[in-house]
C-alpha cells in the first residue's frame, strides 16, 4: 500500500543534482524505471529542465503516471505572451514523452502565481486541463507562507515541497 504513494524523481538524470550532486546515467535510469515499475511505483516526476529525463521516460515501455513541470516562467514575459509560452512548454513535453499522457503539471516557480500575471497563468493551465492535456495542476514550493497565499487564491490539486 505504501509503495503506491512513492513518486520517483528524475532530477539527476545526466545532471548534477541534490545534496551529494549525484548524476544518474541514462542506462542506470532505465534500470531504475524498470525496477520501480516492477515494485509498484507507478508515478514519476520530471521536468523539461531535467536533462533528457522526459525523452528517456518517453522511450520506456512502462506506463507511468507522469508529473512534469512548467519551468520557471520568465518574469519579463508579457501578459499577452503567457498562454503561448505555456502551451509551447506543454507541447514540447508531450512530444518528448512520445504519447505518454501527462497526469499532472507543477508550476516550478509558484510565487509567480501571486503576481499580476498569476491568474492568466492559472487560467491557461485550467484551459489545457479542460482540453485533456493533463488531469492535475500543482505547485512546487519552498515556503509554507507561499503555499498559504496560493491556496487562498487558487484551487490546486497537489503540492511538491522539499523534505
Amino acid at each position: 500500500m505504501f509503495i503506491k504513494k512513492i513518486i520517483l524523481g528524475s532530477a539527476n538524470v545526466n545532471v548534477l543534482y541534490g545534496l551529494k550532486k549525484n548524476i544518474l546515467k541514462t542506462n542506470e535510469f532505465r534500470s531504475l524505471l524498470n525496477l520501480a515499475f516492477k515494485t509498484g511505483v507507478k508515478t514519476i516526476d520530471t521536468s523539461p529542465v531535467y536533462g533528457q529525463s522526459e525523452e528517456i521516460i518517453g522511450l520506456s515501455k512502462k506506463n507511468f503516471r507522469v508529473i512534469t513541470k512548467i519551468p520557471k516562467i520568465p518574469t519579463n514575459i508579457k501578459l499577452n505572451d503567457i498562454e503561448k509560452w505555456i502551451n509551447n512548454r506543454i507541447k514540447n513535453s508531450e512530444r518528448k514523452l512520445k504519447g505518454k499522457k501527462i497526469y499532472g503539471v507543477l508550476i516550478q516557480n509558484a510565487e509567480i502565481l501571486l503576481t499580476l500575471k498569476g491568474q492568466k497563468i492559472f487560467d491557461t493551465l485550467l484551459l489545457l486541463q479542460k482540453n485533456g492535456h493533463f488531469k492535475k495542476i500543482g505547485v512546487s514550493i519552498y515556503s509554507f507562507k507561499t503555499l498559504e497565499r496560493i491556496v487562498e487564491k487558487l484551487k490546486i490539486d497537489f503540492v511538491q515541497l522539499p523534505y
